[in-house]
């Protein structure tokens, strides 16, 4: 491949990472030749949104001229669908999930390509902010999974499968639990005059102020002040929701414990 990337793709997918990707690949310049899923409706649908795409629900891809088939499916899909493609020996083939080994992949040539970013039906994502995570099962496969990524997004990083794992793990404490805190804040308020849009600009401040510095030091609150009689004031509002209340003591014994 040249560093130009005239090269083109095929995507298994044609769900919301499929979708994003395959806009993303079309804006950059890169020609998506197939679109698979096997509701034929549904890569119609997309392939329709993209010049010059073919739908298909069929995994034989063995007349294929891509020269990067990228599976973006949910993770459980991956082995079975990528045992089934029939496909030129001389492709790559790369999956998009942060937590499938590369090894499921049993073609040599053969990387990961993850975009690490959540992504919403409808809503178009500025892919040049997504951080894209590569890996291959060789030098060669790297280099040009990084050529690729780097036409998308301004941050395209090498990562090991070890450090892919935790990030994962990391992504859902700092966005999945998140939306979960938000949730159980919207709860607490019901009832009240009040909604959960008058804590977004404090929410927002808090969240920038943390990528700011650090978590650590950007954290404020009655536990980081040590204000028991405030603590105690909250859990005894609690009363009603156990739940909530034990989730409020836990994560208030994380905060005075780093004091």
């Amino acid at each position: 491949m040249s560093d130009n990337f005239d090269q083109s793709v095929s995507l298994i997918g044609a769900g919301r990472v499929a979708t994003s990707l395959a806009h993303a690949l079309s804006a950059n310049g890169v020609k998506v030749n197939e679109i698979y899923s096997r509701s034929l409706a549904q890569a119609k649908k997309l392939a329709d949104s993209i010049s010059g795409t073919i739908a298909t629900d069929s995994l034989d891809f063995s007349s294929s001229k891509s020269q990067i088939l990228i599976i973006a499916i949910s993770d459980d899909a991956i082995g079975q669908v990528s045992e089934n493609i029939t496909f030129p020996e001389d492709i790559i083939m790369a999956h998009t999930s942060g937590t499938v080994s590369l090894g499921i992949l049993r073609h040599a040539r053969s990387g990961i390509f993850y975009p690490l970013q959540t992504f919403t039906e409808n809503k178009k994502v500025d892919f040049r902010h997504v951080p894209i995570l590569i890996d291959g099962k060789d030098d060669l496969m790297t280099n040009e999974l990084l050529k690729l990524g780097k036409l998308l997004s301004n941050d395209v990083q090498v990562t090991t499968e070890s450090e892919r794992q935790k990030l994962h793990v990391a992504a859902v404490f700092a966005s999945n639990f998140t939306n979960r805190m938000l949730a159980a804040a919207e709860d607490i308020l019901k009832g009240t005059s009040v909604d959960l849009k008058t804590l977004k600009p404090l929410v927002l401040e808090s969240i920038q102020n943390a990528f700011d510095s650090t978590p650590d030091q950007a954290l404020t609150g009655p536990a980081k002040r040590g204000d028991a009689k405030t603590i105690k004031k909250h859990l005894e509002s609690l009363q009603e929701n156990q739940e909530l209340q034990t989730l409020y003591e836990m994560i208030t014994k994380m905060i005075t414990s780093k004091i």
